[in-house]
């Protein structure tokens, strides 16, 4: 506590006094789904606000409220007074925990396309101007639309400040309605809503005028806008500086300052290779003209790094959302100088990217398998502790043993290498990924806190597990890479993408990675930066096909800075000296010229023990890659519901 001094200070905000400067961020979650329909917030919607209320934030922003009913996207409908019972549900659940609420008023506009696929309701915008090549085309919205549009954020604010809302957020960021007014890019307009920024600029500036008169001077009014679009010929920082300005005059007693629209570089949800504090600085520009406080996002979910953001005077408050839905208690443990017991946001973006709202999935998170299942993952003492052997360190074992330990259970972890993390320690090693190896930590420093006893080097056999005479034995043993097997093989140097990420192969200068999925990417990676040669084939017409599609094209063009080669739709047919035969476009082509060939096709299971111990006399349970093989996401959820049922 006494390093994140100013981190744990109150902060008056108009006149509401939050209890310390970490704000939840507004993120979708898929949780409201039949709000809409329902009006009654679903009970994981409730359990999840209420695990982070519980936490120790000091103001939750509870997504993007929908304004109008022609245009939902993902957020909580705020539309109709018949919403406000439902509302009031939500926030008291939040209030219960002595922390303010807030929502967003958002209307998608022309992005719409990209969250509502298959909707017949029309698509508006400020001009008729598509966001992607791909995407529907817009209708430019007319004057009166304009009009009409206001009065329907002013409504939306109503039925939220009824609703029991502390904080109403005007969302003019990330592309949507109200920031493509802001963007020259966006708005082509020649009328009082286009040309000059401060044409571009009023819409929203109505919208917070109109808002202000209409609920009062008491509620917090807010916005959120981009710092930056990060596109070009988008909004500049020098813009969007003068914006808040004028935001401010207008009525604003609050602005957050995030970055990016729909197909930026980097995008609205910062990937884990790009810098933390990344969207501070321009925070720190805008702030430096206004009298309001304001709010700084992006990858500050470290509580030092956001400690030294307010010191710095960059920001007033620290939003984080990522970081809190990886740890609820997350501000509680840093309040509290517990830093080591936090279990840390990856960035990873792999189960809580904006990819799972547009096919409809819920939020997930790779670190915490709760997230959701606050409710059905509640940890309950067990009414007869048992003796619970984990075989196998990696994430399923881990947090089996993690969870299994909380309940009471007396738990012995046994690896048979000289440490913990499995195929995980091989995950920390790509370009960038270097605070991978922090989730193991967290796991460390529970163990010691647990009293979880971890052997390293045994390699249990189904003798030496029966000899210890337990109650549960829980299997995680994981699983091992693919080689596949290929004419000709013999003729050049073979490897796995974990062989050269660990560093076990001295040659390649030339290298052919056969697989284009994350790990045959990230391995590419790792090798250009030293300075390797690289060409990536996939048989499928998809690169990275198990990437998250908000993050992909960040590492594509990295790869393409770097002049690493990738060919989809290219199958490896055999292999010959220094190259393969492939099948691409219909005809056999030969890639020559490599002096390493890198197999990145998946894994297989380690599911041997599992059968060999069935039937003795103990509960068996098969967790992580044992069981199925999956991602480090479903290892993780795999080990927890393992302990679930012991």
């Amino acid at each position: 506590m006494s390093n994140l001094k100013l981190l744990f200070s109150p902060i008056i905000v108009n006149k509401t006094e939050l209890k310390n400067r970490i704000i939840m961020s507004p993120m979708g979650t898929t949780y409201h789904r039949s709000f809409d329909s329902t009006a009654v917030p679903e009970q994981k919607l409730l359990g999840y606000f209420e695990a982070r209320a519980r936490g120790g934030v000091s103001l939750i922003m509870c997504g993007s409220g929908t304004v109008d009913p022609t245009a939902r996207g993902l957020g909580i409908s705020l539309y109709s007074e018949k919403f406000i019972p439902g509302l009031r549900t939500l926030t008291k659940t939040i209030h219960q925990h002595g922390v303010k609420a807030g929502i967003q008023l958002q209307h998608p506009g022309r992005q719409r396309s990209a969250i509502t696929a298959g909707s017949n309701s029309k698509i508006v915008a400020p001009s008729a101007i598509p966001w992607s090549p791909t995407a529907p085309m817009p209708k430019e919205l007319t004057v009166e639309e304009i009009q009409s549009l206001i009065e329907k954020y002013v409504t939306a604010a109503n039925v939220a400040v009824e609703g029991g809302f502390d904080v109403v957020e005007l969302h003019a960021a990330h592309g949507y309605l109200a920031s493509s007014f802001l963007s020259p890019l966006s708005n082509h307009r020649a009328d009082q809503y286009g040309g000059s920024l401060e044409n571009r600029a009023r819409f929203a500036i109505e919208i917070i005028q109109t808002i202000r008169k209409s609920i009062g001077n008491d509620i917090i009014l807010s916005s959120r806008i981009n710092g930056a679009d990060l596109i070009d010929g988008g909004l500049t920082t020098e813009e969007a500086a003068l914006v808040a300005q004028m935001m401010e005059k207008a009525g604003l007693n609050l602005l957050s300052v995030s970055a990016g629209v729909y197909g930026s570089i980097p995008d609205t949800i910062v990937p884990y290779f790009e810098p933390v504090a990344c969207f501070a600085g321009m925070a720190a520009t805008i702030r430096k003209g206004l009298h309001i406080p304001v709010v700084a996002v992006g990858r500050l979910g470290d509580p030092e790094v956001a400690e030294e953001a307010l010191q710095k005077g960059k920001a007033d408050l620290i939003a984080m959302g990522r970081p809190l839905i990886a740890d609820p208690d997350l501000p509680n443990k840093a309040a509290e100088g517990r830093l080591a017991e936090i279990r840390r946001c990856l960035s990873c973006n792999q189960g809580c990217g904006l990819s799972r709202l547009f096919t409809g999935q819920d939020t997930t998170c790779t670190v915490n398998p709760t997230v959701g299942r606050e409710k059905e993952f509640e940890v309950v003492r067990a009414a007869s502790p048992k003796k619970v052997l984990v075989i196998g360190a990696g994430l399923a074992g881990l947090e089996a043993a993690r969870i299994a330990a909380l309940r009471g259970h007396r738990v012995t972890i046994y690896e048979k290498e000289q440490s913990i993390g499995g195929q995980w320690n091989v995950a920390t090693l790509p370009p960038h990924k270097e605070h991978f190896a922090r989730f193991l930590d967290y796991f460390r420093t529970h163990f010691q806190k647990l009293g979880v006893q971890v052997k390293l080097g045994h390699n249990m056999t189904p003798s030496s597990i029966e000899a210890e005479k337990p109650d549960t034995v829980i299997v995680a043993t994981g699983s091992e890479p693919r080689i596949l097997p290929c004419p000709g093989i013999e003729t050049i140097e073979v490897a796995t993408a974990h062989d050269v990420l660990q560093g076990k192969t001295r040659r390649g200068d030339r290298v052919l990675i056969i697989g284009g999925n994350v790990t045959g990417l990230e391995t590419a990676h790792h090798l250009a930066e030293k300075g390797k040669k690289v060409t990536v084939i996939e048989m499928l017409d998809k690169i990275a096909a198990d990437m998250d599609e908000r993050v992909r094209p960040d590492l594509l063009a990295t790869l393409e800075r770097a002049g690493v080669k990738i060919y989809p739709s290219t199958r490896l047919e055999s292999v010959i000296p220094q190259g393969v035969v492939v099948s691409r476009n219909g005809k056999t082509e030969q890639f020559t010229g490599f002096d390493l060939l890198v197999f990145a096709v998946g894994v297989k299971s380690r599911a041997g023990l599992v059968n060999q111990i069935q039937g003795k006399p103990f509960q068996v349970i098969a967790a992580g890659d044992a069981a199925q093989v999956a991602n480090g996401l479903a290892a993780v959820r795999s080990g927890a519901e393992a302990a679930l049922k012991i």
